[in-house]
């Protein structure tokens, strides 16, 4: 099953395996393992295996995919309040950025596919791929860089950036574009009134967030290409297709 996954989804593909997958467990590799001291050639053999080994949460991944192939069903994501708003939101968060940042750029709705991966970034200019995401509110948005650091690697949106950058390289129907850095850009947006319930405080999602000054609603994440990275996203895919073939419907 030649399995193509969203760069949303390589977050989950990508988490590391606690222990390397018993199909690889040799003789020799056990013999390996069983060193307290090692060369850094067995040591590089026990990290390969591992990086072709697929963690829980990507086991799990695969088998949703393939179910969903297989029955053509709906996604499993039914969606939530933030999901929601950013919806909603998302043209005029771009619009904002574009304006702030002074980006000279449209909206892009070209959806990138390569035999891996496929995509579609929401801003490609000539040096950067800008992402933007929006929070549900004032207190869930990020301001101190350690925290924008650590909710961009918790999410896993660094992985997304970097095949939104791979994808303008290698895909199967546009000019190939050399792009080393994307933004993932958190923008505090107004609330919707459709997405308030009466328990929301509607000062705080809408007329505090107007009256804030302009960049402060914008918080930013670097992230840049990484080829190692890359050859190791191709590689966990590999590893899922095979994965995929072992897995049997019971009835």
């Amino acid at each position: 099953m030649n399995l193509i996954f969203r760069c949303s989804e390589l977050h989950r593909l990508m988490g590391n395996a606690k222990s390397i997958d018993s199909a690889f467990l040799t003789e020799e590799v056990q013999a390996i393992k069983a060193k307290k001291k090692r060369t850094d050639e067995e040591q590089k053999i026990l990290d390969d295996l591992l990086d072709r080994t697929l963690s829980a949460t990507a086991k799990t991944l695969v088998k949703e995919k393939v179910r969903q192939l297989r029955h053509k069903a709906p996604s499993k994501f039914t969606g939530s309040k933030e999901t929601r708003k950013g919806n909603l939101v998302e043209d005029d968060a771009i619009l904002f950025l574009m304006q702030q940042k002074f980006i000279s750029a449209e909206k892009n709705t070209i959806r990138f596919t390569n035999d891996w991966i496929t995509g579609e970034p929401d801003i490609i200019t000539n040096t950067a791929i800008r992402d933007t995401k929006c929070p549900w509110s004032y207190w869930t948005m990020e301001y101190f860089k350690e925290d924008i650091e650590s909710k961009a690697l918790d999410a896993g949106y660094d992985w997304q950036q970097l095949g939104y950058m791979n994808l303008l390289r290698e895909n199967h129907d546009y000019e190939p574009k050399i792009i080393n850095e994307a933004y993932l850009d958190f923008i505090l947006m107004p609330t919707p009134k459709e997405c308030l319930t009466r328990y929301d405080d509607e000062y705080l999602h809408i007329d505090y967030v107007l009256e804030m000054n302009p960049s402060d609603r914008i918080s930013s994440y670097r992230v840049e290409y990484d080829q190692k990275k890359i050859d190791l996203i191709k590689l966990k895919v590999e590893m899922a297709r095979e994965y995929a073939k072992t897995l049997v419907f019971g009835g």
